[in-house]
């Protein structure tokens, strides 16, 4: 139930709001005071940088979420609206909730090593 309810509020919460925080509400300022590079730099590395926590122990996923935060907010720079970077966003969630919901069913069961006979005994005796 736990992986359900981390898969759903992944998929169906998560981009909106980051969304309207990173690419909607601190973009356009940013963009507007220091201009388009270091907006796109400062609000990648802010979105990226919130997730390292998440993702410690995980470089390869930093690093994809990374050129998610730095492709998202071109977007969000080329079209001038958070509309495409939210679809864009939910889309990628979606397809991890469904790898995060799928994978134990998929996942090879681990092989239990035989137990030596007396060891094997002494389990059913106690």
């Amino acid at each position: 139930m736990a992986r359900l309810s981390v898969a759903f509020l992944a998929f169906a919460t998560a981009p909106l709001v980051e969304e309207i925080v990173y690419r909607g509400v601190l973009y356009p300022p940013l963009q507007r005071v220091l201009g388009l590079g270091w907006a796109i730099g400062i609000v990648s590395a802010l979105f990226a940088g919130v997730h390292v926590l998440q993702y410690h122990n995980n470089i390869g996923v930093i690093l994809v979420i990374t050129l998610l935060s730095v492709t998202l907010t071109v977007i969000r720079a080329w079209t001038g609206r958070l509309l495409p970077t939210v679809v864009i966003h939910l889309i990628f969630n979606g397809i991890q909730s469904l790898v995060l919901v799928i994978e134990p069913l998929v996942r090879k069961p681990d092989v239990t090593p035989s137990v030596p006979g007396f060891l094997n005994l002494l389990r059913h005796l106690f």
